[in-house]
C-alpha cells in the first residue's frame, strides 16, 4: 500500500538522482582533477560532512536556529557530492594489489567499505540530532514520535547493514562457481526518505519552517520502514549489457544506478557473432556485481527474468 502511494514520488526521484549522478559524473570527469584536491578520497568527504554533528549538537542545544540547520543541509548535500566522487575515483584509480590472495570474505570487505562507511556516517549524523530534537521540542508529541521512529529504523538499520558487511558472502554466487557478493542498498527508496528527512529535520530547527519540517518528518516515517523493509528482503534486480561493451565510468554508473533498485544485481551479457566474452571477468571483479550470466544471442528477457526470479528488470543499458 505505502509503495504505491509514494510510487510518484519515488520514481520522480529516480530520475532527479540519475540526473545529479551523470551530471556529476560528467562534470568530474572533465574537472575532477582540479575540483577534488590530490590526496582527498570520497570518504573524507564523507568524514568531514559527518563530524558536522558536534556543532550542529551544540549550536541546536544552546538556542539556534539557522547556523545548526545550515549544518544539516551541509551534510545531506554533501552526501551526494561524496558519492559522486567515489564513482569518478573508482572509475579512474587503477586498482591496487600486493599479490597477496585475499579470501572471499576480505575482497568483498574491501571493496564495499566504502558503501558501507557513507551508511554508517548517515546514521552517526541524523541519530544524536534527532535524539537532541526530541529533548528540544518536548511540547509536540507527533514530532517526537517521529524522531523516535526514525531513530529507532535507523539504529536497526545500522545493525542490518553491519550484519550484512560482516556476513560471510553466498558460496554460490556466480554461474561459474566463483565467488563474488552482494552488499544491501538502501536504493531509491532510501535515498527519497534520508534527502525528507534530513530536509524535515533542518526545517524543524527554524521556527517559521517549523510546521513543514515536522510534516516531512512524519510523511518520511512509513518510507524509512520501507527501505529497511527492502534491505531484509532480498529484491533481485537484472540488467543486460552486449558483450561489445568495455567497463568505462558510463558503464560503472549504469551498474550503480541499477543495483540501487533493489538488494541483489544480476548482470547478463549478451553474446553477439564479433566480440568476445572477456567483459564476463570484468564484470565479476565488480562489487555491486552479485552474479553474471552469459545470455546466448537469441534468447528472451522475459524468459531469463522468470527462470532467474528476478524482481527487478532495469533497462538495458
Amino acid at each position: 500500500m505505502w509503495r504505491r502511494a509514494f510510487k510518484p514520488l519515488l520514481d520522480k526521484n529516480a530520475r532527479v538522482y540519475q540526473w545529479i549522478n551523470k551530471t556529476s559524473l560528467k562534470q568530474l570527469e572533465k574537472h575532477g582533477h582540479s575540483l577534488v584536491p590530490k590526496g582527498v578520497t570520497a570518504n573524507d568527504i564523507t568524514t568531514a560532512r559527518t563530524s558536522l554533528v558536534f556543532p550542529t549538537l551544540f549550536l541546536f542545544s544552546n538556542g539556534y536556529t539557522v547556523l545548526p540547520a545550515l549544518c544539516v543541509v551541509v551534510n545531506v548535500t554533501f552526501d551526494y557530492v561524496d558519492g559522486a566522487v567515489a564513482r569518478w575515483q573508482k572509475g579512474t584509480s587503477p586498482s591496487k594489489s600486493n599479490g597477496t590472495m585475499l579470501s572471499a570474505r576480505s575482497k568483498r570487505t574491501q571493496e564495499t567499505w566504502g558503501a558501507y562507511y557513507d551508511a554508517i556516517a548517515d546514521k552517526a549524523f541524523a541519530i544524536p540530532v534527532w535524539l537532541c530534537a526530541f529533548q528540544q521540542f518536548n511540547d509536540s508529541p507527533i514530532l517526537q514520535a517521529s524522531l523516535l521512529s526514525h531513530a529507532a529504523v535507523e539504529g536497526y538499520s545500522c545493525f542490518v547493514r553491519t550484519k550484512s558487511y560482516f556476513d560471510e558472502p553466498s558460496p554460490a554466487t556466480w554461474i561459474s562457481g566463483k565467488e563474488s557478493n552482494s552488499a544491501v542498498i538502501a536504493g531509491i527508496t532510501g535515498k527519497t526518505k534520508q534527502f525528507l528527512a534530513m530536509l524535515g529535520t533542518s526545517f524543524i530547527m527554524v521556527p517559521l519552517t517549523h510546521t513543514l519540517g515536522t510534516a516531512l518528518l512524519v510523511v518520511s516515517v512509513p518510507l524509512a520502514i520501507m527501505s529497511v523493509t527492502q534491505k531484509i528482503n532480498e529484491i533481485v534486480v537484472y540488467s543486460e549489457i552486449p558483450s561489445s561493451c568495455i567497463v568505462d565510468s558510463k558503464l560503472l554508473n549504469y551498474i550503480e544506478h541499477s543495483r540501487s533498485l533493489g538488494s541483489m544485481l544480476i548482470v547478463g551479457v549478451r553474446e553477439s557473432d564479433d566480440s568476445n566474452m572477456d567483459i564476463l571477468h570484468s564484470l565479476r571483479l565488480l562489487s555491486s556485481v552479485h552474479s553474471v550470466v552469459q545470455v546466448p544471442k537469441d534468447a528472451k528477457i522475459d524468459d531469463l527474468v522468470k527462470g532467474l526470479n528476478i524482481s527487478v528488470k532495469a533497462p538495458i543499458f
